[in-house]
């Protein structure tokens, strides 16, 4: 039960993010929010930590471990991180996250090939209905707000008329 209330709290932050991401692009490249994003991180995870007592516990990891950890760092907050604020700018916030979606299968076939985990028939059924959802997204043509807005884009003009409200 734990660990599904968390992963629906872990869905909520990365959702609302994402909201926060789009609105953040309007008017900056997705390179900006990345570096915006990481360099914040860094300090509130280390209080994160410190709070936690888990600074103290960083000797409990193995030199490999540490490797793994620093390589999946790399991954997700340098490239995974600007290539999600990039869809995010392109295609906003709504369509980018089921298309996003396909990381479940992609992690799939990598604990196949690299951790020797098994899928069963009621994983696999549960993956293929999961692909449903990015494939719709994908092959769905722009709603007429997103098309108008490629056009003023195109045309010199606002990502996005809300950004040319005053506040």
């Amino acid at each position: 039960m734990l660990g599904a209330l968390v992963s629906v709290l872990s869905a909520l932050c990365f959702s609302t993010s994402d909201i926060l991401v789009r609105r953040g692009v309007v008017r900056a490249p997705a390179a900006h929010a990345a570096f915006v994003t990481v360099i914040l991180g860094v300090p509130l995870f280390a209080i994160a930590t410190l709070v936690s007592g888990q600074l103290f516990r960083a000797g409990d990891l193995s030199l490999s471990s540490y490797g793994l950890l620093a390589g999946a760092g790399l991954i997700h907050y340098v490239f995974g991180r600007y290539f999600n604020y990039a869809a995010i700018s392109a295609i906003g916030a709504a369509r980018a996250g089921p298309v996003q979606a396909l990381s479940l299968p992609y992690s799939v076939v990598i604990a196949l090939l690299f951790l020797d985990e098994e899928v069963t028939g009621v994983m696999a059924a549960g993956i293929a209905l999961m692909l449903v959802g990015p494939a719709l997204m994908v092959e769905r043509q722009p709603s007429r707000p997103v098309a108008a807005a490629a056009a003023a884009v195109a045309a010199g003009g606002q990502r996005d008329p809300a950004a040319a409200a005053p506040a």
